[in-house]
């Protein structure tokens, strides 16, 4: 079983995010990102001494060359739009039908199963 879960929106109002700030969550979101900051503090991050880290970031520009290449596919239609062009439409189906593959190819073998939770962040940002 995997311990990754499909993320759900849970601060929908004012009063949400109010409770949040006080939550454990927030104050475990907290010390995890001041940890990374200590963690980093001092250190490099080039190939010789994060190998893995430098394929990871690899495989990322990969993928978001991919996507880029993408807007040939589907240029700007000519339109009148009040509500954006119909060809990011288009583009952003593309990218949620491969949404899945595209990450599962960042990820080690190791991860494969936070594919699931991962996705909608990539889709909404």
């Amino acid at each position: 079983m995997s311990d990754f879960v499909v993320p759900q929106k849970l601060v929908k109002r004012p009063a949400d995010m109010r409770a949040f700030e006080i939550s454990q969550a927030a104050r475990r979101l907290i010390h995890f990102i001041q940890s990374l900051n200590l963690a980093a503090r001092c250190s490099t991050l080039s190939s010789e001494t994060h190998p893995r880290s430098a394929v990871t970031i690899e495989r990322l520009i990969a993928v978001l060359c991919v996507v880029e290449c993408w807007a040939v596919d589907f240029p700007p239609k000519k339109q009148l739009s009040r509500f954006g062009n119909a060809s990011f439409r288009d583009w952003h189906r593309r990218l949620t039908i491969s949404s899945h593959d595209l990450i599962r190819s960042i990820l080690p073998n190791s991860h494969k199963a936070a594919v699931a939770e991962l996705a909608p962040y990539f889709l909404q940002g």
